[in-house]
């Protein structure tokens, strides 16, 4: 029998910044949108009725609570979507595809000592990653466009690979918060495009002068890492799988941080 494991793990972008906060509080919702870089000649030969069960794409949605010194991101509970279990009809092949990032993922900002803590889920295992913000180089533009009712300005910037990643920002908004860890910019970040389309976060609600009492709270669950060590469990973990599947397992990480 051909076995064919598929792991999906998708990471949040990390640009991390320090700006000072007006005493402003809120909440933004928002939809992610990742692009599957799947390599289907990887999986070996499978028939095209398993092909077209594996997705191209993977769609995360998420809130962002906020007030005058912190912020706190959380994917919204909803039922997982991406789940595949293939079999064939003689069962000389079968595929099972999870996405990893179905687990809760959760993100803390504090806006005035710049510290931050995400905790993550790895295969059932929890990570506490402690970080702390840094300042990146943006390009402002002079370009606007409207998101939500609110005006927003262009910023971009291009990494060391020559990725472009575009945001759209609101002064009317004047909190340095964002989708998940992009959070530095003079305002609040509404939209994000990274490399053409293949990561966009896009805001989809905006409730300003309301944030539930107690429920931006740090993360503590999980085991402490830095973001280096958890990268090194990463690899660790994705060679075991590989190893166990016969080298047929195929762990595909799509993730986007600072350098």
């Amino acid at each position: 029998m051909k076995i064919f494991f598929l792991v999906i793990i998708l990471s949040t972008i990390t640009f991390l910044t320090s700006i000072a906060q007006k005493n402003i509080r809120g909440q933004i919702e928002y939809k992610e949108t990742m692009q599957l870089d799947i390599n289907l000649d990887d999986l070996g030969d499978i028939p095209d009725a398993a092909k077209a069960m594996i997705p191209t794409e993977h769609v995360d949605n998420y809130t962002l609570y906020f007030d005058g010194s912190e912020s706190y991101c959380t994917t919204t509970k909803v039922e997982a979507t991406n789940e595949v279990d293939y079999k064939s009809e003689d069962e000389d092949i079968q595929i099972d595809i999870r996405m990893g990032s179905q687990q809760e993922r959760l993100y803390y900002k504090d806006l005035k000592t710049k510290e931050t803590l995400e905790e993550k889920d790895l295969f059932g295992r929890k990570f506490l990653v402690k970080g702390e913000a840094k300042m990146k180089k943006w390009k402002m533009g002079l370009e606007t466009k409207e998101v939500l009712g609110y005006t927003c300005q262009k910023a971009s910037l291009t990494d060391e690979e020559g990725e472009l990643t575009v945001v759209w920002f609101t002064n009317e908004i004047p909190a340095a918060v964002g989708p998940m860890s992009m959070n530095e910019l003079p305002g609040a970040v509404l939209a994000v495009n990274v490399g053409e389309g293949r990561y966009v976060v896009e805001a989809t609600r905006v409730e300003l002068g309301k944030v539930v009492e107690g429920v931006i709270v740090k993360p503590k669950k999980g085991k402490k890492l830095s973001q280096e060590e958890f990268d090194k469990v990463f690899e660790e973990k994705r060679k075991e799988m590989n190893e166990a599947y016969g080298g047929k397992g195929v762990i595909i990480k799509t993730e986007i941080r600072e350098e």
